[in-house]
Parts: C-alpha cells; structure tokens; sequence
C-alpha cells in the first residue's frame, strides 16, 4: 500500500482538485474527522450534570479529540492532525468560546442551565466542527420549559433548513434570510453579526461567508456568494431569548488563532517561545491557552502576539443577564448527488415542550427536502440503453480497422513485430508463464522510453512502467475508465466499483468509502483472530518438517474470513479438504486471462460458441435469478442476502454489534441511496478481492520471509515482544512496525494484481509522444516497482527500504493498490487482514521456504538459470536472483571430476574373458548443454562410458591390454572416442585411465597354438623327453607347494604363502622387511596416481614405515613432510592389511588415530585392495632354447605369454638354462 503522506506529495503538484471534495481521499479525511468531532460531542454531553466542573468537561473533551485523532494515520509522521476547535462550554447567556484556564475559578454546572458545546477536528487540515445544545438534568420527564424549548426547536430547525439550502447556485443572502424568519415564527432572534465559514484545507474561516442577522455596520459589507459543488461548509446558527445583541464583557479570553497574513518581530524572548510553541501545538488552527503547560509564560507570551496582530482572539460574548442562548453547528459537503451532513447531531425532541411551529410554507418545505434526492428506479428501457451501449462498443471494435489512421502517431513508440488484424495477438503463448515471459521480455529488451506498444487486435495497447508516467495517468480524472478487458467480467461481477466507467464509480466510490472506516474494519479483528487460530491448528496437523503447499491452505483461511466480514456467514472453508469455490475462482480467472489475450472471443458471438463459454456458465450466474442453479446459488449468495435483509428488518434496521459489509450495503439500500440490483455485484467484488489477492500476498511474502533467516528472526524478535496476549489487538498491529515492512517489500516484489488498465479520456504527453485520446494503457505495478532509478537493487527482498528514515522516494514508486483517486478502497482492510494472519503464524512457526530467491554461485561453478523453460545467459561467482516458480537453477561444478566404470567382464578378440574397469577424469566446458542437452548427465555418462569401453576392449587382445604402453595407447584413443561423444553436452573428457586386467579367461592365443603344435608333432616329442626329467625333479623339490616360483632372495615359494600372513601373529611375530616387499608388490603406477600421497605408519614395538605413494615406494623410516600419520595399535596393523578389520572400525573403537585428511587415510583402502589380489597370483616361467629352429625371442615370448604387467612389480625372475640333448 503506498504510503498517504507520499499519496499527499504527490497529490499537492497534481493540480488544484487534489484536496477538494472532488478527490474522494480529501472526502475520507473530512469524514474520518467528522467522526472522531460526533463521537467527542455525545461523550462530553453524556458528561454533563449538575455538579460538574466546566474546566473539567473542556479537559475531557480536548483530551479526547487528541487521543482519537492519534489513532488515524499512525504511520504518516508528518500528516497533522488533531483539534481543529478547542473545546467551549457556554452556559445560558454566554454566548460563545467559554474554555477557562486551570488556575481560573471552577465554574461548575447546575440544574435547568442551557449548556452550549462546540469543539472540532482535522485529519491532514480538512476540519469539521460541530456544536449543540442540552439543558442540565432535561429528560422526557423532566422538560425543557416552552421559552427555551422554542428557542432549541426554533435554533435546530433553522440549522436544518440553511442545510438544505447549501444548494450549488445559492447566494449566501438568500440563505441568511432564511434564517431570519425561522428566527421570527419561533419567536427568538438571531445573534447579530453571527458567521458561518467555508472550511479549506487548514483555514477554519475560508473565503465565504454566511452571516446570520448582519447589523447595521456589516449590511453593506457583506461580500456576497454562490455556493458551489465540492465545497464544504461549517453552518452555526445561534438563537437567544433576548434582544440578540453579542457583548464583549471583561472575562479573559483564551482561545486564540495565529493570523496568517501577519508578519512581526516580536520583541520578548516570551512572547517568541509562546508563538513557536502555538505554531508546532496548532498550526494554524484555534487553540486555548489551557493546551499549555506553564499557563503563566503562556498568558505573558500571548499578550504581545495578540497586540500586534499575530494572534486572533476568540472572545467570550454575552447576551443580556437571563436570557439563554441556544447553538447548533454542522459540518456540511456540497457534492454532486446531493448534501452530505458529516458533523452534528440530531436534536432530542422528547425533552422539548414546544408550542411554536415552522407556518411558512415555503420553509416547511424546505426542512423536509431530502440531503440527496433518492434515485429513480431503472427501467426497461436504460437497460435497453445499456444493452446498446455494449453493441456500439463491439461494432467499434469490430471496425476499429478502419480507424487506425488515429493511431500513427504511435508509430515512434517502441514495440516488437506484429501482425495485421490479430496484432500481436497471434503470437501471444496461451499458457499464463509464457505470456508473463512475453510481456516482461518485452519490457527488457525497451528500458527506455520506460514504455512499449502492444497491439491487442487492431487496438493499441501502451504498457508504462515507470513511476512518472504512472503519476500522470492515476492522477487525472479524465484516465479513470478501466479497460475493455474489465468489460469482460460484468457477466461475472456486474457492474460493481471494480468493472464500471467513472461516471457510475465516482458516486458508488464515495458511498462505499465510510463503510471501510478504520471503526468499522477494526471490529473485523476478532473474525481475524479466529479463523487465524483455526490457520495454526490446520498447520500443526498437516506438517511434520515436510514440506507444505501454503497457496490453496492460505486461500480457504482468506474466503473464510472474508465471508464473515462481508457476509456476516461462516462457510467453515478451512474445515474442509477443498473448497469449490476457491477452485471457481481459479477457473474464472483463466477464462478471462484466455480471453483477453485472444481478440477473436471479444466478439459474444465467438465467446458465445467457444468451450470457455460453457465452463463461465457452470461457475457464474446471469442476473436474472430464474437461471440459477442448486450449485451454482452458493455462489451467487442470493440467498446469504435475503436472509440478511430479514435480519435487518427484524430488528428495525438498527446498525448494532459487529456489523458485516452487506449489513452496511442493506442499509444504505433502505436509505434510498443504493439500488438493490447493486448490492449483489458489490459484494462478489468484495468477496474476490477479499481472498484471491490477500492470498497471493500472504503466499509471496512467507516464501520471501522463509528465504531470509535474519529477517524471520527480527520477525520473531518484534512478534514475541507485541503478541503475549491470547489474541492481538489493534494496539498491537500497530506495533509491528518491522512486519509491515516486511508486507509492503513483498507486496512490492510480488503486488497481487501486477497490471491493471486504463483508457485514455483525452489525449495525453507521454515522454515525448502524443498518445491519442481512447488509447489502452497498460499499467505494469510489477516493473514500476523493479525501476533501478527509484530502488536499489530492486530485486533482493530488503523491507528496511520501508522504514520511517528510508521513506524518501518518489510517490508513485510504490503502487501495490494502484494509486490516485481510482485505488484499491479495500487496502486497509487487506494490510489488517495480511498482518494479523502473518503475525499468528510467525508466533508458532519458523518458516523454511523450499524454493530459493537467491544463488550463491562459488568461483568454481557457473549457475544456469532456466525461466520458465528457457536457458538465459550462465552465470559466474557471486549472488544471483531468482524468480520464484519462475526460475529454475542449475549449479554447475567446472573443475575436473572422476567416476569408476566398474570393472566389466568382457570378451576380447582372442576369446579370452577379462575383467577390466576405467577411471575417466572430466570437466564440463559448456553449462548450458551440460543441462538443456542431457537429461542426467552424471547417469547418462556412466552409461555411455561403461557401454563405449565393453565395446572398445573387446576389439582388443588380451596381450594387447595387459602391455603398459600398449594400455596408455588404448586408453588415449579411447579418451579422443569419449570425448567425441560427450561434447554435444559440452563435457570435455581429460584422461582416462584403464584399470589392471584380471585375465578370467585366458584367451587362445598364438604363443599356446604354437605350443600346443609343437607338442603334438615329433619334434615336441623329442623336446619333452629333454626336459621331462628336469620338470620332474622340480615337481619333487617343491611337492609341498601347488605352484613354484624362483625369486630372488626368497628362494622357491609361492606367491600366495608369500602374502599369506597367517603365519605371522599378531602381537610378537612381525616381519617388517616381508611386509614391506608385499606392500612393494601391491603399488603401481595407477595407485601413485590416484592416491598421490605419503603415509606415515606409527606401531609399537615395530620400526616405522613410510608408504611414499608419490613415489611408489614403501621403506622403513621417517618421513617428515607426511601427509598423513597414521598411528595404530600392533595388533589390529595385520588384521587391517588383511580386511578383517575395516579402518572405520579401527578409527572408531581408538585402535587407529589418524593426523590429517581422514579421506586421504581411508584411500589407503584401495592398496589393501591391491595387496588382496596377489595372495592367488601365479608365475610360471619357461625358458626358451634360442638355437633351436623358429625359436621366439625373449621380447615375443613375454609379449605372447602376457608377462607386461609384472614389469613394475617388485619380482625378480631366475632363469635356469635348460641343456638340450638329442
């Protein structure tokens, strides 16, 4: 909601109807004070009896009209307000302006006096005053005698008529005579010289005047007048029993009024301080000397001011000793549809013994003439006219072709390609999220002018988006008329103060407004606290920390609070699991979305045939009740209405209680100044508004809260302190300042109704163009609130910007409920409504919203950002702003990772069977294709990889796999295949490393073929009976072993007892030097390369060993730039090489303590892995007699049998010499 005071700025420059009755806010504000003068008035009277000090009735009435006056516009610090008339109570012959000081004498009251009060107010300078008449102790037992009963009947009557004569057109003469001869039959006269003002803004004494009974001096001069429409007037009539002649005896006076058009430098220091603290007490209203704290400095000070014509002074005047003197004051507009009466009270002729009577009668009729004229009911034939009207728009529209000449001089105005008849149209996405992307992505690609042309059919369409040219439409009247796509609502909502032209809005909008006066909404607070408690219970039942869908939760708590404030019905919404009429709602909403964006359905004719048509029907009803349906009769609230009519009629149209907005509307029916077809359109509007938008508020504004932690704690903080009651009160609203912040920056970010729409009434200069009269304007709140020329970093949720000190910013910045006399009327009732309901939930719950607004990109990622389906540009470090279920985020990691292919059984060319893996080392070089070109880029790439290698090596031989060189080539050629692949979703492959092969199968190769001949042949028969005899004696030296090896230094054994560490124990018997040649044997090139790190094993009772995987080597020793230190019991060192005991285990029971990465010390698992594997490796070596005939050479014998791989073990092979004997 924008703020008043910047509401106030702004209407100030726009022209010199902002602050008369014409501007319906000055309207509010005179009726807000008219309210506060009529509630302080019947409380002071209620005051007076016998016995009572008068000082004491002046103290209580000033008082009170401070603390009413305190209550209104809280948050506006600079809008004045407060008594605009200090309280007088003048008894019997005193005519006027009796306010005595404390230090006076007490003057108190007694029985049968006529006792005179006249007191006013102002809210932002617009004044209204009243006075009236009692008589201590009167009642209707105990009357008024018949003298002064004539003179109250004959005072208030005459009061009554000068009313009804504020007619615009009438000469203030005319009005004083009036006066003078309801003087004359009622037997009284008038005070001489007696005047009635017009009020103005800050000036209780305006220009014109309406002076009662002028004496001989004042005839001729006597400026005469005319009253005029939207002028206000204070009409005081003063009657007494004497000979009407005002004295001015030698009581002192104390009200005093600083003149304005007096300019003196005072010369006491007194006399400058009284005048500075009258000036910052009243301004530029009345004020009493009372009102002072020192009264002594203030009666010193005010001496000098009034002497030389700083200060007015209201005298205290007098009649004659014994007679009385009656005074009735009102406070009267002049609008365009009649009188309105806004301050004063009706006189109570049961105390009256009155034997005088009006016998003119011109003047009787005049006193029963009615304020407003009551409306003639419609006939058949303005509904005919109305029915025409909307013909004429259609045939405008059908053939405003052929008057697009008009229009060329928007030819200069930005706008993107369109298309003839249909205009852009024909390109517009049907969906809401692509429509919302078109419009917004045309916005940005045109920041300036700050406007761009839309063609909707072959009318133009100029979206603003910026807040001065936002204030040069919402402030002039002529720019009032909605546009054509409200027209498309009347089957839905009537015409109502929403949907009609500003003809029709104008005079609903100033009879509705005093139904949403602060008195009236803050009853509605209990209804609030209410259906919030039953919010919360809801909440608790449905959430247990997971997460929640608040939008549809939030809408059924809103449509139950608004049917019982509008309707005074309870629907139980929130009892139910759906609501149909929230899903009505949604369905109406996309059916006039649809048909707005596609100029074909305009037309009835095409709507009419369209499958659109028939879902309207089924969730709205015609005006004619005939056609309503069961179901659809809930909706309509025909029958709410009636029954609330009966109630009202009941109790005799007595406005008692809480009274709900239709009880309102009733009575202003029964009153004649509604008809009754408009109650029904009123309250669907409401009742919409009500919800849908005050739903959409709250959803935004917990998603923003729920997204900031420090924000909800400072919410917490200020809600904790203000809400400790079972219920928050209207106090207590006020004093979550630091929650209304938070409403206002979300309903800054996210207002409810992001576009709204006007039609041009003339034409009108925006930035350099002549935009032609009957233009459609395109209003965009949600980037007027975006424009980076009125807030900083408009995008990041900051609500410190709505502060008191941070409230300087151009008035029109902040438009959540549109702006100008054309606003949203129901603002204050929404902002009570979002606070009250923010403020229960915040006291139970701590909100975790589960999208994010913001990203925080890392210097090695890049975030793609998906709005609403489409890639914008990547994003580098740093904090990045999303758009709620607008955008999608995608963080992306841009240094180089690794996956395992998992090792694969494959069968290789020469029939062997292996089981081989891959390491591939990646980065992604293109983040956009890594996400819009792949739908799980991490799956898809193990999948690809793991089929590509099976592929790849079973094309290969073994021996070809199991050569280091030979594996490096295959793994780069591999890589260049890999890569290939995954650069369509701009991954770049880096390396690939192939893992060890385990031969499952060995393959029949050439070298076996070869040997398997030999064997068979006759000279493999003679080779075998060579060396048969020496195999044998081998078998018997080894007869305990399955398999034999000559190592050097180990002497004959097998690999597996050389692993096998059964036959060491535990705790004694360690061999350092075998265990560190198994470890040497477990280590390769491919651990030194995965792994990289150097380890440090600390064990009691052993030497230290240093495992360098930098190096590939393990020894005993010291190394000190370790990168880890592992320092482990002695007996669990064999069980961990072993696997029987796991490191986690080991770390967690205190067996091993670890110094440094604990990732790097559980790597380590992978050499354990390694060492595992050797405990069942086998070698078998031949020797190959070089002088026989084909015999291979050492290279081909080791390629063929597949030896590559023992090359970086630590094995040394002894090659005996076999004798070859024929």
């Amino acid at each position: 909601m924008p703020d008043r005071k910047d509401s106030e700025s702004s209407s100030s420059s726009s022209g010199d109807d902002d602050h008369t009755l014409a501007n319906d806010l000055v309207v509010t504000k005179y009726g807000m004070a008219a309210d506060i003068v009529n509630a302080t008035l019947k409380a002071v009277i209620a005051e007076i009896k016998e016995g009572v000090e008068v000082g004491y009735l002046c103290d209580f009435g000033d008082k009170m009209l401070t603390e009413k006056t305190a209550k209104i516009f809280k948050k506006e610090k600079d809008l004045q307000k407060g008594i605009a008339m200090p309280t007088c109570i003048s008894i019997d012959n005193t005519i006027c302006h009796f306010s005595p000081l404390r230090s006076d004498p007490p003057v108190k009251l007694e029985k049968g006096q006529l006792v005179k009060i006249d007191l006013g107010a102002h809210v932002d300078g617009f004044i209204a005053t009243a006075a009236h008449s009692v008589v201590v102790g009167a009642s209707a037992d105990n009357k008024v005698d018949e003298k002064r009963s004539n003179l109250l009947k004959g005072a208030y009557d005459a009061l009554e008529i000068a009313i009804r004569s504020l007619r615009p057109g009438t000469k203030n003469t005319d009005i004083t005579t009036n006066i003078g001869k309801v003087a004359d039959q009622y037997g009284v006269k008038a005070i001489e010289n007696m005047v009635s003002h017009q009020l103005e803004r800050n000036k209780i004494d305006g220009e014109k005047q309406i002076v009662q009974n002028p004496g001989e001096k004042l005839k001729g001069e006597v400026e005469k007048s005319t009253v005029e429409v939207h002028e206000v007037y204070a009409i005081d009539v003063l009657f007494t029993t004497g000979e009407g002649k005002a004295r001015d005896l030698d009581t002192r006076t104390t009200v005093f009024k600083k003149a304005d058009e007096v300019v003196y430098q005072l010369k006491m220091k007194a006399s400058r301080v009284f005048l500075s603290d009258a000036i910052g007490k009243a301004g530029s209203m009345p004020f009493t000397l009372r009102a002072f704290e020192d009264e002594v400095r203030a009666k010193m000070g005010v001496v000098e001011c009034e002497r030389h014509g700083l200060m007015r002074p209201y005298q205290v005047l007098y009649e004659k000793e014994g007679e009385s003197v009656a005074q009735f004051k009102a406070t009267v507009l002049v609008l365009p549809n009649g009188l309105l009466k806004i301050a004063g009270l009706p006189l109570d002729v049961n105390i009256l013994s009155t034997t005088a009577k009006l016998e003119d009668a011109v003047l009787i009729s005049k006193l029963n003439e009615a304020l407003k004229p009551k409306k003639k009911k419609e006939t058949k034939k303005s509904d005919k006219e109305a029915e025409d009207k909307h013909t004429k728009q259609e045939h405008a529209n059908v053939n405003s072709v052929t008057s697009l000449w008009k229009h060329r001089k928007l030819s200069g105005i930005p706008s993107s390609r369109s298309y003839p008849i249909l205009g852009h149209g024909a390109i517009v996405k049907p969906d809401p999220e692509g429509f919302v992307d078109q419009v917004m992505g045309m916005a940005s690609i045109f920041p300036f002018p700050r406007m761009c042309l839309f063609w909707l059919g072959p009318n133009p369409a100029l979206m603003l988006y910026s807040p001065e040219l936002m204030e040069k439409i919402v402030t002039k009247r002529e720019h009032l008329n909605k546009g054509f796509a409200y027209d498309l609502l009347h089957p839905w909502l009537g015409r109502s103060l929403l949907t009609t032209d500003k003809n029709e809005w104008r005079p609903r909008r100033k009879m509705l407004t005093p139904t949403f006066h602060y008195d009236i909404l803050k009853d509605f607070l209990p209804i609030f606290n209410h259906h919030s408690r039953i919010l919360i219970q809801k909440m608790n039942r449905i959430t247990d920390n997971s997460p929640m869908e608040v939008l549809h939760t939030i809408s059924l708590c809103a449509l139950d609070a608004i049917c019982e404030t509008s309707m005074g019905k309870t629907v139980n919404a929130q009892q139910e699991t759906d609501s149909e009429y929230v899903r009505a709602i949604a369905d109406i909403n996309e059916i006039v979305q649809n048909r707005t964006k596609n100029p074909l359905t305009w037309s009835e004719l095409i709507f009419n045939r369209s499958v659109d048509k028939r879902r309207y029907k089924t969730q709205t009803m015609p005006r004619d009740s005939s056609w309503i349906h069961e179901e659809v009769y809930l909706y309509s609230w025909i029958r709410v209405i009636n029954e609330r009519l009966e109630e009202m009629r009941a109790r005799e149209w007595r406005l008692e209680g809480r009274l709900a907005f239709l009880d309102l509307l009733l009575h202003m029916w029964n009153e004649g100044s509604m008809e009754w077809k408009d109650i029904q359109p009123e309250v669907d509007t409401f009742m919409f508004e009500g919800h849908d938008t005050t739903a959409t508020a709250l959803t935004w504004a917990l998603h923003l809260i729920g997204n900031d932690d420090n924000v909800q704690r400072l919410i917490h903080e200020e809600v904790d302190a203000v809400f400790v009651g079972d219920e928050i009160s209207v106090d207590d609203l006020g004093k979550l300042k630091y929650l209304e912040c938070c409403v206002k920056e979300s309903l800054r970010l996210f207002p409810s109704v992001p576009i709204i729409m006007r039609e041009l009434g003339e034409d009108q200069e925006l930035n350099g163009h002549l935009v032609p009269k009957g233009t459609h304007l395109l209003l965009n709140i949600y980037l007027t609130h975006r424009d980076h020329n009125h807030w900083n970093d408009p995008e990041v949720f900051r609500p410190e910007r709505f502060l008191p000190d941070n409230s300087a910013r151009h008035a029109y910045s902040f438009v959540p409920f549109s702006a100008g006399s054309r606003n949203c009327i129901g603002q204050r009732f929404a902002l009570m409504e979002e606070k009250t309901i923010l403020a229960w939930i915040f006291r139970h719950f701590k909100i975790k919203s589960s999208e994010r607004r913001f990203e925080f990109v890392s210097t090695n990622e890049k975030l793609v950002i998906l709005r609403l389906g489409r890639a914008q540009k990547t994003r580098g470090p740093g904090t990045h702003f999303l758009l709620p279920c607008i955008d999608k985020a995608h963080r992306i990691d841009t240094r180089i990772t690794a996956f395992n292919v998992p090792p694969l059984n494959i069968i290789t060319v020469d029939r062997g069977l292996i089981e081989m893996g891959a390491t591939v080392f990646l980065r992604v070089r293109d983040a956009i294709a890594a996400v819009c070109q792949v739908q799980d880029r991490n799956s898809s790439m193990r999948t690809v990889a793991s089929s590509m290698l099976y592929r790849y090596i079973s094309k290969k031989r073994i021996c070809e796999l199991t050569g280091g060189h030979d594996r490096r080539h295959i793994a780069a050629l591999f890589k260049d295949e890999l890569g290939h692949f995954t650069a369509q979703f701009g991954v770049e492959i880096t390396e690939v490393e192939l893992s060890d092969v385990k031969v499952v199968k060995e393959a029949e190769n050439m070298g076996l073929a070869s040997l398997s001949a030999v064997a068979k042949s006759e000279v493999g028969q003679q080779i075998w009976n060579v060396i048969g005899p020496t195999l044998d004696e081998m078998a018997k030296e080894n007869k305990e072993n399955e398999k034999g090896i000559i190592s050097n230094g180990i002497g004959p054994s097998t690999i597996g007892d050389l692993v096998d560490l059964h036959s060491s124990t535990y705790e004694e018997d360690i061999d350092i030097d075998r265990l560190i040649t198994i470890v040497n044997m477990g280590i390769d090139q491919s651990l030194v390369y995965a792994i990289g790190k150097v380890y440090q094993f600390e064990c009691e009772g052993v030497d230290q060993i240093v495992i360098d995987l930098r190096k590939g080597l393990c020894y005993k020793g010291v190394a000190p730039s370790a990168d880890v230190v592992l320092r482990i019991e002695r007996k669990c060192l064999i069980p961990l090489l072993k696997q029987e005991l796991s490191p986690l285990q080991a770390y967690s029971s205190g067996q091993l303590n670890i110094s440094g990465s604990m990732q790097d010390a559980f790597s380590l698992r992978l050499l354990t892995d390694r060492i595992d594997e050797l405990r069942d490796a086998t070698l078998l070596v031949f020797a190959n007699k070089q002088d026989l005939p084909n015999a291979m050479s050492a290279a081909e014998l080791t390629d063929k049998l597949g030896l590559h791989n023992l090359r970086s073990r630590q094995v040394s092979s002894l090659f005996r010499s076999l004798s070859y004997t024929q």
